[in-house]
């Protein structure tokens, strides 16, 4: 019941990427503190893509997400955390819980910007860059290709990586397609929508 709430008050993407300006200093700020958790721990931007009914969780299995109901028996892990420390969305696979104080000291960095949650990331310093879409109440995702370098998408996922012998920095490691996400839309003027490139 408390997913489900949570969700609730989650924002669709056009929401939360007006909501996240000065992402550069935002990030730098977050460069020392997801360097000393050596990457195990994504930012990813807190929105929703459909509406959950009572007793389902968003419920990652391999590449798609999508509601599920949940009885209690099922392989179900915390993926991704509000702010706060509650978790939003969940994922078939073994994860690890953020501690306390990355929670803390991650709020007090980004206390301007409330749309940004941690995602756990089992594949620390993965280069691959994501593309996200939805079909109906399904979140699917793949390696972004050639070919989607004409899609009008937002990033939502960022993570650190470490290239050989540069500066670690925080990149986009994940578009969502806005021409097939709730409440996606383009709006003239928003900087953050843009094309993607592979």
């Amino acid at each position: 019941m408390l997913a489900l709430i949570i969700y609730l008050y989650i924002g669709s993407l056009s929401e939360a990427n007006e909501r996240f300006g000065n992402r550069d200093e935002i990030f730098d700020r977050l460069l020392d503190l997801l360097s000393r958790h050596q990457g195990l721990f994504d930012v990813c931007l807190i929105h929703a893509h459909c509406t959950l009914a009572d007793g389902e969780v968003m419920l990652e299995n391999g590449d798609v997400s999508m509601p599920v109901k949940i009885s209690g028996t099922e392989n179900c892990y915390p993926v991704s955390w509000l702010p706060s420390g509650e978790p939003y969305e969940y994922t078939t696979k073994p994860t690890k819980i953020p501690p306390p104080s990355l929670f803390d000291e991650s709020r007090a960095l980004t206390r301007d910007v409330e749309v940004l949650g941690l995602h756990y990331n089992n594949c620390p310093g993965m280069t691959e860059t994501r593309i996200e879409w939805t079909e109906g109440r399904k979140n699917c995702t793949r390696r972004l290709t050639e070919e989607d370098r004409d899609i009008s998408a937002v990033e939502t996922q960022w993570s650190l990586t470490q290239e050989f012998k540069k500066k670690p920095k925080v990149r986009c490691i994940l578009y969502c397609n806005t021409t097939t996400t709730r409440s996606g839309a383009i709006h003239l003027g928003t900087q953050s929508h843009h094309k993607v490139s592979s």
